[in-house]
């Protein structure tokens, strides 16, 4: 079983934890959200690595429906002297490890 806590990436976390979940596809973790905010082709784009800004409602309706605290689909907690690797964050962030980020957040 993969440890989705030390994945790296956003992505990865996501993919990690809706499998270890026995949610077998995008569509089907799709399904398990409410609306139409998040679609089986945003969870296949994030966890391709395609779809770098993700929308604060998107993040915590798929954490919510994983059951999972938004942090472990953020950054890699079981790294926690890692540094952050978020996209698209501005250069104040540079440098910030995984414990330094869990504290702030």
């Amino acid at each position: 079983m993969t440890n989705f806590l030390a994945q790296v990436g956003i992505g990865n976390r996501l993919q990690a934890i809706r499998k270890q979940h026995g949610i077998h596809s995008a569509r089907a973790l799709a399904d398990l959200i409410p609306g139409d905010n998040v679609t089986e082709a945003v969870v296949q784009n994030i966890e391709a690595g395609r779809k770098h800004d993700l929308p604060v409602s998107q993040l915590l309706n798929i954490a919510k429906a994983l059951r999972v605290p938004p942090i472990f689909l953020l950054a890699s907690i079981a790294r926690p002297l890692a540094a952050l690797d978020v996209a698209n964050l501005s250069p104040s962030f540079d440098g910030m490890t995984v414990v330094e980020f869990d504290a702030w957040i």
